[in-house]
């Protein structure tokens, strides 16, 4: 995987770079290193472009402190002006802490619903921490960001996961 790559170990950024865009060539998704300040490198930016600050809350960077790997709420990416979420594992180099994120677009969520063969009267969905809308298996592109029903974040309070009967938006 690119967190064992030797370049990164090293701190050589300008080497694991062409890593990174080679696995994430003619991908929607992309890889972004990150340190508290900005990032470092955007798989999805112009190679040499200026990259925009970090934007990770607080939450995250302690969560990234701990050892721990933690997937964001519903954005909108910097570079790309879409709709993300990123899965942020923490990497130590040469003593500091960066966060190697690997950024998807919502709609890659949307095949674990084909993958589930679910009941057609069944509408399937993922939401973030915020019980927003991240992706769904009837009119994604449409709900993707609107709050779930209040049922449903009382059902979400309750438990991370499961199956609730409601009504769907």
């Amino acid at each position: 995987t690119l967190s064992l790559s030797p370049d990164l170990e090293a701190g050589d950024f300008a080497a694991f770079e062409p890593q990174a865009r080679d696995v994430m060539k003619d991908r929607s998704e992309s890889i972004v290193l990150v340190d508290e300040q900005r990032q470092r490198i955007h798989t999805r930016a112009p190679v040499g472009a200026p990259l925009p600050p970090s934007h990770s809350p607080a939450s995250a960077w302690k969560a990234l402190r701990e050892g721990r790997t933690t997937v964001s709420n519903l954005g909108v990416g910097q570079v790309v002006n879409r709709p993300i979420v990123a899965i942020d594992m923490p990497i130590v180099i040469n003593g500091k802490l960066y966060s190697l994120s690997h950024i998807q677009e919502p709609a890659a969520f949307e095949s674990i619903f084909r993958s589930q063969d679910l009941p057609g009267s069944w509408t399937g969905g993922i939401l973030d921490r915020e019980a927003r809308i991240v992706a769904r298996s009837r009119e994604g592109d449409k709900m993707r960001g609107r709050q779930a029903t209040a049922d449903m974040r009382a059902a979400m309070a309750k438990s991370s996961e499961g199956v609730v009967l409601t009504h769907t938006l």
